[in-house]
């Protein structure tokens, strides 16, 4: 299970100069088709003009299935606490696996595993999806806050637990910006005059779909102390490559009502 990552290049200016809704279409259509259908209409309409030099477009997929997959009769609409103390009724995924949570002082860790891939024994690459979960309903900011302010050389007091009943809600959403702001905002001189971003991400019972886009114009003993492990309020995750560490898809859960 490798996350497929493509690239398309369009470098013509008499291409642009006759066709520019044309080159936008093309580019959005490639886009749609290499995220499985979970990107569309990366350029905004009116994006591309005759003026446009050239387009330099990725695309990253990512589709894992979970190691242990959640049983869909068991998945139940149930109330998600949102920040500002309102709440939704979404569906939530239900189960009682062995995984062990990695406790700290105002917050818990969970390591979701993905099914290996059959070429995981050539490469040692596996996936899994890591959540962070604050006691509070209202905690996510200042966990953020903490794991933000904490030195990389210095460990946040925790101790491993057992998972009693994971409840953990099915979400889907995307989210785009202008990348090329936020470069510019950090002091970097930018050689194109326009960088786009937009990803998106599906969580169910059988896993998870993932993908980004950007344009450019282990097991051990029985533990002391069991949880539950129940995400009804806003989270923090992340998929990443356990053995390296490479994060390929972060973001907040704040309410996942909203498509």
């Amino acid at each position: 299970m490798v996350p497929k990552i493509s690239m398309f290049d369009v470098d013509s200016f008499v291409f642009f100069l006759k066709k520019a809704d044309e080159v936008s279409k093309e580019v959005n259509a490639w886009v749609e088709k290499q995220t499985n259908g979970l990107i569309t209409d990366l350029l905004p309409p009116k994006s591309v003009s005759p003026l446009t030099d050239y387009i330099f477009a990725n695309a990253l997929f990512f589709n894992g299935r979970w190691d242990k997959q959640f049983d869909p009769l068991l998945t139940k609409d149930s109330d998600f606490h949102l920040l500002d103390g309102t709440k939704v009724r979404v569906p939530f995924m239900t189960g009682n696996f062995r995984y062990h949570l990695d406790v700290y002082p105002s917050f818990k860790v969970l390591k979701l595993p993905y099914r290996m891939g059959s070429d995981w024994r050539e490469d040692g690459r596996g996936f899994l999806m890591q959540i962070y979960l604050p006691d509070d309903k209202d905690g996510l900011p200042a966990m953020l806050e903490t794991l933000a302010t904490t030195p990389d050389d210095k460990e946040i007091p925790s101790y491993r637990a057992d998972m009693k009943e994971l409840k953990l809600p099915r979400f889907k959403f995307g989210f785009g910006f202008k990348a090329s702001e936020a470069l510019k905002g950090l002091g970097l001189n930018l050689p194109l005059e326009t960088i786009l971003h937009k990803s998106c991400i599906e969580v169910d019972e059988v896993g998870s779909k993932a993908a980004a886009a950007l344009r450019s114009i282990g097991a051990c003993g029985p533990a002391e102390k069991k949880y539950d492990f129940v995400a009804d309020h806003p989270f923090l995750f992340l998929v990443k490559e356990w053995r390296s560490g490479v994060v390929l898809f972060l973001g907040q859960v704040l309410d996942p009502s909203m498509h």
